[in-house]
């Protein structure tokens, strides 16, 4: 958070989302750490890495559930390299979170 004119309190521009996929908003996330990573309350960043992947989809679980709620293709622009990040924001709470799918 920053300070504005008047002393108000500011968000900075680049935490906000830039895409929604089925109401989850989500942005290009960080490359390190590699893995998930909680990055601000109800923000977890995911950083993979694979040398042979050509897409990659982020699959997320509810806690205690064994089915998807929610299967995010990463975008081209999400990548350098050989890694895929998105930051993904919730409202409600995501148990077990898992990249899947890179190859």
């Amino acid at each position: 958070m920053c300070s504005g004119i008047g002393g108000e309190s500011m968000k900075l521009i680049d935490t906000f989302p830039t895409n929604e996929y089925k109401g989850l908003q989500y942005r290009v996330g960080r490359v390190l750490p590699f893995g998930a990573s909680l990055v601000e309350d109800n923000v977890v960043n995911f950083s993979i890495f694979s040398k042979e992947a050509v897409s990659c989809t982020l699959v997320l679980y509810r806690r205690g559930e064994e089915e998807p709620f929610a299967e995010i293709p990463f975008p081209e622009e999400f990548r350098i390299g050989n890694v895929y990040k998105a930051e993904q924001q919730s409202t409600t709470s995501i148990g077990a979170s898992a990249p899947h799918g890179c190859g």
